[in-house]
C-alpha cells in the first residue's frame, strides 16, 4: 500500500479560489491476482472431446470479473483411443 498526501487548490471560472487548502490522502493498493475455483466436476472426469456436463466454477478478484472462460486444451490419451483419435 502506498500513501501519499494532496492539497487541491480551486479557482473557479471568476477568478475566485479556495483560502482553505483542503489536504486529502490518496491511498493505492496494488492489484491483486484473480482466484479460480472449479466446484463441479469435484474429481477428474473422462469425457469424449466435444461432451457437455455439469461444470461449475466461480471466479473472484478485487477490481471485479466481467467474463471468465474456462478454455480446455488437449485430449487425455484415453479418450482420444476410443474416440480414435490421434493425441499428437
Amino acid at each position: 500500500m502506498i500513501r501519499s498526501g494532496s492539497t487541491i487548490h480551486a479557482t473557479d471560472v471568476d477568478g475566485f479560489q479556495n483560502n482553505a487548502a483542503q489536504e486529502y490522502q490518496v491511498i493505492v493498493h496494488e492489484d491483486a491476482k484473480p482466484s479460480v475455483q472449479i466446484e463441479e466436476p469435484r474429481r477428474n472426469e473422462e469425457r469424449t472431446p466435444n461432451a457437455n456436463g455439469p461444470d461449475q466454477s466461480g471466479a473472484e478478484d478485487d477490481y471485479g470479473i466481467e467474463v471468465a472462460q474456462l478454455i480446455v486444451h488437449g485430449v487425455s490419451t484415453n479418450v482420444a483411443a476410443r474416440a480414435g483419435r490421434s493425441t499428437c
